[in-house]
């Protein structure tokens, strides 16, 4: 595969992103300038043409599907993804997988990306409390992966193309790659815009032919947090109740990375928790906002987007179907 091309980073950005895990770090950027921050990031995602892009900017909607509230909201979100024409990665747990399996099919069914998200999703109260994935042996980590592809494999008749950590950011550990180049994974999205040398891009991993990361977007208001509704809507910590708390105000921060998409001709990676989206106030108007763009804005699945890299990449061969 040909080198890809990084962008180069400023001395701010570069500080930012050796010490993306500071607490301290995260609050004042919050504080002292955090859209300023974000939009910097977003300018690193589209400092070079981005080849693989087939129009001016590109998104890809996610969905982590942790508990059983997230696997008994499917068919809602279903609905709410076939009427504004939209095709979604899904983040899947195994042992949800095994007990609700019908629920699981109507995804496939629906056409949407399936992604791997382990077996009993590590430090998960209702199913593995206080097991946190970083800190269990390599040996753990790949029977978590492992067993999830093979049920998903038997249950759904996909084999996964990727994976993403549970609680990704916060539990993320390098050694995923290995497990997953053993399954012949070509992606995990696991990381933040913040937190990588490549901005927002997707990039090819150091060491593991064929791998691509696809970092997460960040929220514009917390820009070393991910944009997802547990941090706008659930988190109790004063640091994100001041700045948003309601259905609407996240639905503005979703429409708000979208348009910096545009505005850069770049890409967002954006997550959602199923159970979350019955209850999003505004979250169909932004939906139609998007399906009105659609002549410069394009939205693409995981693996989608990983033939593209491959292509532009020079290698011109896509990993397995």
């Amino acid at each position: 595969m040909k080198q890809i091309k990084m962008p180069r980073l400023n001395p701010l950005q570069s500080f930012i992103v050796d010490r993306h895990e500071s607490r301290p770090l995260m609050a004042a950027s919050t504080v002292l300038w955090p859209r300023q921050l974000f939009n910097s990031f977003m300018k690193l995602t589209a400092a070079e043409p981005l080849p693989w892009l087939r129009k001016r900017a590109a998104f890809t909607l996610s969905f982590d599907c942790d508990f059983v509230k997230d696997v008994e909201a499917f068919p809602a979100v279903l609905e709410l993804l076939k009427r504004y024409e939209i095709t979604a990665s899904f983040a899947i747990v195994g042992v949800w997988v095994e007990r609700f399996p019908d629920l699981h099919k109507a995804l496939v069914d629906g056409g949407h990306e399936i992604v791997n998200h382990t077996y009993s999703h590590p430090d998960n109260e209702e199913i593995n409390p206080g097991r946190k994935f970083r800190l269990i042996s390599l040996d753990e980590k790949r029977e978590e992966i492992v067993r999830a592809h093979e049920i998903i494999d038997r249950v759904l008749g996909v084999e996964c193309r990727g994976c993403r950590i549970p609680h990704f950011k916060d539990l993320f550990t390098p050694e995923i790659y290995g497990i997953i180049s053993e399954l012949g994974y070509c992606f995990d999205s696991s990381t933040l815009m913040t937190g990588v040398r490549s901005g927002g891009r997707p990039f090819p991993v150091e060491g593991y032919d064929g791998i691509w990361e696809i970092p997460l977007t960040t929220c514009p208001k917390h820009p070393l947090t991910v944009l997802d509704t547990w941090h706008s809507l659930h988190a109790e910590h004063l640091f994100y109740r001041l700045s948003h708390s309601t259905p609407q105000q996240f639905c503005n921060l979703f429409d708000e990375v979208i348009l910096a998409a545009l505005r850069y001709g770049g890409y967002v990676n954006v997550y959602l928790d199923p159970w979350d989206v019955p209850t999003l106030t505004g979250i169909e108007d932004v939906l139609a906002r998007i399906r009105e763009r659609r002549d410069e804005l394009e939205q693409v699945v995981y693996g989608e987007l990983v033939d593209r890299l491959n292509a532009c990449a020079g290698d011109g061969t896509p990993c397995a179907e």
